[in-house]
C-alpha cells in the first residue's frame, strides 16, 4: 500500500516465454465515492457497483501503454481475480490490472520493456515499481534505479519504495538472456 493519497505501482516479472506486466492503482476512500457518487447519480445498486468498478477498469487501462524495443505492443489490461480488485482494502479502492499481449511475445536476446502509465493525470499520486526475472533472463538496468531509494520491498520504509516523481510513470526495464543460458542451450543440442 501507497503513504497515503493516491498510489500507483508497476510490477514486471520476466518468466521463461514472458514479461508478465501488473499496475496497481489505490484510491482513498473519499475520492472514490466521490467519483462513484458521480457516476451513480443516487442510484447505489450492485449493478451502478459493477458498472463503477469498470469504469474505473477502462479508464486506468486507457491511459497504459506496453512498448517493446520502441514499438507498442498490441494487447488488452484485464482485471485481475483476487477479493480486493475493485474493492475497498485498508481505506482505499484498489484496482489491479494485468497486460495479456495480443499475439505471444517474441523476446531477441537483448531487449527493452517499457510501461507508461498516464491514467488520472489530474490526481497526486506517490508512485513505485517492482521488477524480477527469471533464467534464463537478467535485467541489466531499470528507470526505477534512478528514482527510488530502495528497490528490495521487505524491509522498507515508504520513503524508501514511494516516490511522487512522476518519472515513475513510466517503468524501463533492460533484460538480456544469460550467456551461459545461451551456452547451455548450445551443449544440449550438441549431444
Amino acid at each position: 500500500m501507497g503513504p497515503g493519497g493516491w498510489s500507483a505501482y508497476t510490477a514486471v516479472k520476466v518468466e521463461a516465454e514472458s514479461p508478465e506486466v501488473v499496475v496497481v492503482l489505490e484510491v482513498p476512500m473519499q475520492d472514490a465515492l466521490g467519483r462513484f457518487r458521480t457516476y451513480a447519480g443516487g442510484r447505489t445498486d450492485a449493478e451502478v457497483e459493477t458498472g463503477f468498478r469498470a469504469r474505473m477498469w477502462s479508464e486506468l487501462s486507457q491511459g497504459l501503454s506496453v512498448r517493446l524495443n520502441g514499438e507498442e505492443v498490441r494487447g488488452t489490461w484485464e482485471p485481475v481475480w483476487t477479493p480486493v480488485n475493485g474493492h475497498l482494502a485498508e481505506g482505499f479502492f484498489v484496482y489491479l490490472l494485468r497486460f495479456k499481449a495480443q499475439r505471444g511475445w517474441s523476446l531477441p536476446d537483448h531487449w527493452q520493456l517499457e510501461v507508461d502509465n498516464q491514467a488520472f493525470l489530474e490526481s497526486p499520486t506517490w508512485w513505485s515499481a517492482w521488477v524480477e526475472a527469471d533464467s534464463p533472463w537478467v535485467v541489466t538496468s531499470h528507470s526505477a534505479a534512478d528514482v527510488l531509494q530502495r528497490l528490495d520491498p521487505e524491509p522498507a520504509t515508504a520513503e524508501d519504495v514511494w516516490s511522487r516523481d512522476s518519472r515513475l510513470r513510466t517503468l524501463r526495464i533492460d533484460v538480456d538472456r544469460r550467456l551461459d543460458q545461451i551456452d547451455k542451450g548450445l551443449e544440449d543440442t550438441e549431444e
